[in-house]
């Protein structure tokens, strides 16, 4: 099997590159790939075999389900923490005052993805806590883990992130 990065350097040739960014270039290389990957690896939750199904459970069961199965990036190995930015703190706040799932749908917008280790490592340090009244739900405390243009900056990596010396 091609692995990504070889079949890309394909369309990377000089001889190509002016049509890199034509739609036929973007069609050609995913009919490709997906087809080097074959069929159970693109679908290992056969979600097209549901979409397809017919019988009597009808059209609206089958959508259901395949909407539980389908996950298009596989991200098991982060967690999720709600970032210091725009109103994310104030709606964290009124959880309990309002109607949470609507909230906690409007705060998807300010979570950024990290990976599990570095959630505990993150916790751990102080710099992001679990709220007590909605287990799952991690926030950022330290405003300077996170920049409006840079996102989420680890605490490793904050040195290299010195927003004064930094070219905008």
């Amino acid at each position: 099997m091609q692995s990504a990065a070889s079949l890309a350097l394909e369309f990377l040739d000089p001889d190509h590159i002016e049509r890199l960014f034509l739609p036929e270039t973007f069609a050609k290389y995913f009919t490709q790939r997906f087809f080097s990957l074959g069929k159970d690896r693109m679908d290992a939750n056969h979600v097209l075999e549901l979409l397809q199904r017919k019988g009597r459970e009808g059209p609206e069961a089958a959508f259901r389900t395949a909407a539980e199965r389908f996950q298009w990036i596989d991200d098991a190995w982060q967690r999720h923490i709600v970032v210091p930015f725009g109103e994310a703190q104030e709606m964290v706040d009124r959880l309990l005052e309002y109607d949470a799932r609507s909230l906690l749908r409007r705060l998807q917008r300010f979570i950024v993805g990290i990976p599990e280790r570095e959630l505990r490592t993150l916790v751990d340090a102080g710099h992001v806590r679990e709220q007590p009244d909605f287990p799952g739900l991690f926030t950022l405390d330290s405003p300077s883990l996170y920049h409006d243009r840079f996102g989420f900056i680890s605490p490793d990596d904050l040195s290299g992130y010195d927003v004064d010396v930094l070219v905008l």
